[in-house]
């Protein structure tokens, strides 16, 4: 009888052993995908932070091209407005040069110009 109780002891045992090796097994499939899956998180996290230092980089490019671009209109609109307000002509096709000037200075002037190049017309005394 003592045979059969030892006998039975050790079945259970052994039993119990198969069990434990089936389920260290499973545990060690089990903690090599989470070794895996925990170094392609760690991968795909890197590859995130360089995506977001390079988006960085271009939102504040997009900004100071923006700033710049607000710049220059600012600085177009004051120089159009200085130009336009002094009567000075600036270089469009809707510039005019305003000539303040007498008639007779005008006049004058044409002639004087005309007769140092020696093309004035009758009209001019030279």
């Amino acid at each position: 009888m003592k045979k059969i109780i030892y006998l039975s002891f050790l079945v259970c045992v052994g039993v119990a052993q198969a069990q434990d090796v089936a389920l260290d097994g499973r545990y060690q499939m089990l903690n090599a995908e989470i070794e895996r899956l925990t170094k392609q998180r760690d991968e795909k996290y890197a590859a995130l932070q360089e995506c977001e230092k390079n988006t960085q980089g271009f939102k504040i490019a997009g900004i100071t091209t923006l700033v710049a671009t607000g710049v220059g209109v600012y600085a177009n609109v004051k120089l159009s407005q200085k130009l336009n307000g002094d009567d000075f002509g600036g270089g469009g096709a809707s510039a005019r040069v305003v000539d303040n000037r007498s008639q007779e200075e005008k006049n004058d002037d044409s002639c004087s110009v005309l007769c140092e190049v020696g093309a004035a017309p009758a009209e001019c005394s030279c």
